[in-house]
């Protein structure tokens, strides 16, 4: 039997939230190639998390898939020490769920490591390109 790639629709969901203090590095981080295409990485920072994504993908040959994407989520409520403007001040922080929605189109090309990644995403921050090797999920 041989096997013929076909068109596929993937999604995801991700949520979450941690109790007590952390440290500023293990917040939830989104933005970027692994989360909301179209912002630099991680672009939001908090305390809780939204993430959902989907992909319409299309084979254009035997080693190359073809990706629309659309990404929304946010990461807002970092803990009162990190909310001083002067801290980050390019990364402005949101104190309350403000969705964030990215989208794009993609490549993807098989090889014996894993699928190498070129996307190109959009969003209310202008545009970015993200390569990357491996599946965002």
């Amino acid at each position: 039997a041989s096997f013929e790639p076909r068109p596929v629709f993937a999604t995801r969901l991700k949520v979450g939230t941690y109790t007590g203090n952390v440290p500023f590095f293990e917040q939830y981080f989104l933005g970027g190639a692994e989360s909301i295409r179209g912002f630099r990485e991680d672009r939001f920072w908090g305390r809780y998390t939204m993430l959902a994504s989907t992909e319409y993908r299309f084979p254009l040959g035997s080693s190359m898939t073809g990706v629309l994407f659309m990404d929304a989520g946010d990461a807002w409520g970092a803990d009162e020490a990190y909310r001083t403007p002067d801290i980050f001040p390019e990364l402005p922080q949101h104190g309350n769920f403000s969705p964030q929605f990215g989208y794009g189109v993609g490549i993807r090309v098989s090889t014996p490591i894993g699928p190498l990644r070129l996307d190109y995403g959009l969003s209310n921050e202008g545009s970015r390109a993200h390569f990357s090797i491996g599946h965002v999920f």
